[in-house]
């Protein structure tokens, strides 16, 4: 980083009336100031205008220039914020489904294999640690979370019933412990044929499977923490050398996350809608397909990974 190009931040804070203001000195249309303001007021300028970056029109050098296209609307601005809003909903209820189905087959083998507190075994667990000598999965994570939890009724009860061990059993701390978790601690799992089954459950590869949980796990977190997805840029992209090599040519963008997302969702509901769903969303708030990387032919490409 060149820290003698860095500038000492000097910025006002602008209440509504004032970000209109400026808004509107940027070639932005406002019909409605009284609209305008109280989704200012309630949403916020800077978020707001996130969602304006593909309205703005580009410098000589292709930079983004502060000027609005010409007939851009506040409402155009809305109208994106609230598709986006409503797509990471839709999605959320798909990674729902994806997460209890996940850690149950985790766990179902696991627990059948080592016992229904497998996860306090440190052997079953790569070693593997960071440049800093960290873990890489550290399995004392599960205690934290039991910690977190112990006014939890069901793990309250645990304790005041039995002695030991001092956790409770897989299966009461999947109803505790957060995706992320469990996608690391299959992912640092040191035995192939413990990871085997549950990637088999999904008809995916040990590696895809692995990579499959952390991709999907970072697009929770990314609706669950109100990120726009949308036009999102994913930095853990689902693995593409198998099952989805010919559905998308890149793994960036939003619909590399979908796809896998929608491979898994095939082998837990064959029959569900959420594709249906998706598409409806996407027929009443018409936006750019391409800025989401979704193909023409998205719908049907979707469809073809329930085979």
């Amino acid at each position: 980083m060149a820290f003698q190009d860095l500038r000492k931040f000097e910025k006002n804070f602008l209440n509504a009336e004032e970000h209109i203001a400026l808004i509107r000195s940027r070639n932005l249309l406002i019909e409605d100031e009284a609209f305008a303001k109280h989704w200012l007021e309630s949403v916020g300028y800077y978020r707001l205008t996130g969602y304006g970056l593909h309205f703005r029109e580009r410098n000589a050098d292709n930079t983004l220039s502060e000027q609005f296209k010409a007939g851009t609307k506040f409402e155009d601005f809305v109208k994106l914020h609230e598709f986006d809003r409503c797509l990471r909903l839709l999605i959320l209820d798909a990674v729902e489904r994806f997460e209890v189905a996940f850690r149950t087959r985790l766990n179902n083998t696991m627990a059948s294999r080592h016992g229904p507190h497998w996860f306090m075994n440190a052997a079953l667990f790569s070693q593997k640690r960071d440049a800093s000598g960290n873990l890489l999965f550290n399995p004392g994570e599960f205690l934290e979370a039991t910690k977190r939890h112990q006014q939890s009724p069901f793990i309250k009860k645990y304790f005041e019933t039995y002695e030991a061990p001092p956790h409770p059993p897989c299966w009461m701390l999947a109803e505790i412990i957060t995706l992320g978790i469990w996608s690391r601690a299959y992912g640092m799992l040191a035995h192939n044929q413990d990871r085997k089954p549950t990637a088999d459950r999904f008809r995916l590869s040990v590696k895809e499977m692995a990579s499959f949980s952390q991709a999907i796990t970072d697009l929770r977190n990314k609706c669950a923490h109100q990120s726009r997805v949308w036009d999102g840029h994913f930095v853990s992209g689902p693995r593409l050398k198998g099952n989805l090599k010919k559905v998308t040519t890149g793994n960036t963008r939003l619909f590399a996350q979908v796809a896998a997302l929608m491979y898994c969702l095939w082998t837990i509901e064959p029959k569900t809608q959420w594709l249906n769903r998706l598409e409806a969303l996407i027929l009443c708030h018409p936006v750019d397909l391409n800025v989401m990387g979704f193909p023409e032919n998205w719908y049907d490409t979707l469809l073809s990974l329930r085979n």
